[in-house]
């Protein structure tokens, strides 16, 4: 899969025009880790969204009733994207996001992309509305987590 491909497949660049995908990519990191690799520690500041170009990781997080104790939240593939929550609140990151096996990512700066989105408001209110269906998607899968839990 080519960067496009991947880009457009984690819902970001859905309702895009090809000059605004292009101007996206422009921004894109790419990085590899070795498996094992923490790519965001829990408490970071950093307002940076990832995409998974490939491997795979864990998002985990610090069970706050047991201390010392952690817990796989979820792993994540190929085309999902992590860091939206921080992208957008601007709070420090609440987990950690560690890699499973070799993995690459696309990191999208916070600074660029804000003012790729202040330039183009089309973009930024399309790229916006992208990253709003998928926390949204996240809360929903959570939520329905939860009550099979309680059942």
């Amino acid at each position: 899969m080519d960067m496009r491909e991947i880009m457009q497949s984690t819902g970001l660049c859905k309702g895009l025009d090809d000059n605004h995908i292009d101007a996206l990519i422009k921004l894109l990191k790419v990085i590899e880790y070795p498996p094992n690799a923490i790519i965001i520690p829990e408490d970071n500041h950093s307002r940076d969204l990832y995409v998974i170009a490939s491997g795979k990781v864990s998002v985990i997080a610090n069970v706050p009733f047991e201390e010392g104790q952690v817990e796989i939240a979820e792993s994540l593939r190929v085309g999902q994207v992590f860091g939206d929550v921080a992208f957008v609140d601007g709070y420090p990151r609440s987990a950690t996001v560690k890699t499973q096996i070799k993995t690459t990512v696309f990191q999208i700066t916070y600074e660029p992309l804000v003012e790729l989105m202040n330039r183009e408001a089309q973009f930024g209110y399309i790229f916006m509305s992208n990253i709003a269906n998928l926390l949204a998607s996240k809360i929903r899968n959570t939520t329905l987590a939860l009550r099979n839990l309680m059942l």
